[in-house]
């Protein structure tokens, strides 16, 4: 999908919210930030829901039992993002958690992959929550905006490596790697080109794979587009037990 280069924007990037393990604090925090933000359009770069019920990788029984509870919680908390952005054009670009759905219909029951009901549209509610389904990446001018392939150690990393796959012209922005970084790379034809990891909104604690504390960030990105150009902001949520944020002089908490 391609965005209109001409029209400037406000852009609020929000990734990896992980229902059911998602992080109560941090979305409150980041509705704060984009209210008073105002985008003209916020994307969700992907990995709104686990779907551990449906993986591969499914190591807990007990996780079989909460899809729907993963798909309730994952309306509220998407519903309360759009309340903050209010007037904003409304997209979600597909995750790899996503994904999972179609995977394991394509395992055990591929007859039923094409049934409207069991879309990713449809059990999520999108068209009722105002929401358009990117299947691959949203482009705006020289910026490719994608949920992401690899999470490399270190931030900055995995979108380096994404920039060398995209082609070293486009400025990349994605999710997946849950951390925060905003690097740059020489200079393109449309100017610097940049590397924007977008945090997540999950709680590392809730997730029973991880044996410790990950090499994660939990934040949000503001990006701003005028005159062909973009211009990033990296917003990082600190603390454990309270979060609080800092923006152009402004101190959130949550």
């Amino acid at each position: 999908m391609r965005l209109p280069a001409a029209t400037p924007a406000r852009i609020a990037l929000y990734s990896d919210i992980h229902c059911d393990t998602h992080d109560p604090r941090a979305i409150s925090l980041a509705c704060k930030v984009f209210s008073d933000f105002k985008p003209t359009i916020q994307i969700n770069l992907g990995d709104l829901v686990n779907m551990d019920s449906v993986s591969a990788y499914l190591s807990d029984p007990k996780k079989s039992l909460r899809l729907q509870q993963e798909l309730d919680q994952a309306f509220i908390v998407q519903t309360e993002i759009n309340q903050a952005c209010d007037k904003a054009r409304r997209l979600l670009i597909k995750g790899n958690h996503e994904d999972r759905m179609r995977k394991a219909l394509l395992r055990h029951l591929p007859g039923l992959t094409h049934l409207k009901a069991l879309s990713i549209d449809a059990i999520l509610r999108l068209s009722e929550l105002g929401i358009e389904y990117v299947e691959e990446s949203i482009g705006l001018g020289s910026v490719e905006m994608i949920h992401g392939w690899t999470a490399k150690k270190w931030a900055g990393n995995s979108v380096r490596s994404a920039i060398e796959q995209v082609g070293v012209a486009h400025s990349v922005v994605q999710g997946h790697a849950h951390r925060g970084a905003i690097i740059t790379r020489g200079r393109g034809p449309a100017g610097p080109i940049y590397g924007v990891e977008v945090p997540t909104l999950s709680d590392y604690r809730k997730m029973d794979y991880l044996a410790g504390p990950p090499d994660w960030t939990q934040g949000v990105v503001l990006m701003e587009w005028s005159d062909g150009k973009p211009s990033f902001e990296l917003i990082v949520f600190h603390g454990v037990t309270k979060l609080t944020a800092l923006w152009r002089g402004r101190l959130y908490r949550a």
